[in-house]
């Protein structure tokens, strides 16, 4: 997936307090992912994200939670490096 910039970074909201100077651009950002995350839940999907840097798509996953899409709208909201989440509907 990419963001707004091309890349995962504009997925990361509040990582660095302080520093997101394009703060309005990943909210939107977020939303989006988080409308598609539910939209193909609706379709009964399971769905599953390894957060990483490029060339890490083979290592282990260092951390792994579940959520849901509407917890992408939160702030701070952003993915750990190395993160296997598994994306959750409500039920």
């Amino acid at each position: 997936m990419g963001s707004h910039e091309g890349c995962g970074c504009g997925f990361q909201l509040g990582e660095h307090p302080g520093l997101d100077d394009d703060a309005p651009a990943k909210r939107e950002t977020l939303r989006r992912f988080a409308a598609y995350l539910d939209s193909q839940l609706d379709r009964g999907r399971g769905l599953e994200i390894f957060a990483c840097w490029d060339g890490d798509q083979v290592a282990p996953a260092e951390r792994h939670r579940t959520l849901l899409p509407s917890e992408l709208l939160g702030e701070p909201f952003f993915f750990h490096d190395r993160e296997h989440v598994t994306v959750a509907g409500v039920s």
